[in-house]
């Protein structure tokens, strides 16, 4: 199998990237469908939990406003008049102003940044509690027969840099499974 590919900036845009080319590869078919449901387990955690996060930051803003409206209900019905209830209003819009804004942030940042950081710890435990939780019998990995598995890549030396490697250097992997029954 050759593969030529050029490393780009940005986001895949294969969704399961891995086992579309372990369906390429000479794998036992028992692997790829408990890799399949291990991949489908950890999508549906993740999506649990992006929901859970635009739940509580959907929460965090609502408490916020009504926190506004009760200061702004006890301004009115208070006795405060004239410039120091002016200042205090001031006061009161700016914390207003800096909170919200600091929720948008936290927003924006778990959309983009943080659980983008976080992702593959998160895959991580989630991978170990699959495989910790003992829910699914782990398919046989044994082949019957030998496998063999080239993959080979190319790079072009104008596109990248390399200090291990001459750059134009071409490099091929060659794996060679003698697994058997057991």
């Amino acid at each position: 199998m050759t593969m030529l590919y050029r490393a780009t900036q940005g986001v895949v845009r294969e969704v399961h990237y891995g086992l579309t080319l372990a369906r390429v590869v000479p794998l036992p078919p028992g692997v790829i469908e408990h890799a399949t449901r291990v991949a489908q387990k950890v999508e549906r955690h993740m999506l649990q939990r992006e929901k859970a996060s635009e739940t509580i930051l959907r929460e965090k803003r609502r408490k916020l406003i009504l926190n506004l409206k009760e200061h702004l209900v006890q301004a009115h019905n208070g006795v405060l008049e004239g410039e120091v209830l002016t200042a205090w209003l001031k006061e009161l819009q700016n914390e207003f102003v800096n909170r919200m804004t600091a929720l948008e942030a936290e927003a924006a940042n778990t959309d983009y940044g943080s659980e983008a950081e976080d992702q593959s710890q998160d895959e991580s435990e989630s991978m170990r509690d699959i495989y910790e939780s003992g829910e699914e019998e782990r398919p046989s990995t044994h082949a019957s027969q030998p496998s063999i598995t080239t993959a080979e890549s190319r790079i072009p030396s104008s596109d990248f840099e390399s200090t291990t490697r001459a750059l134009s250097e071409a490099s091929t992997i060659r794996a060679v499974s003698e697994n058997e029954r057991w």
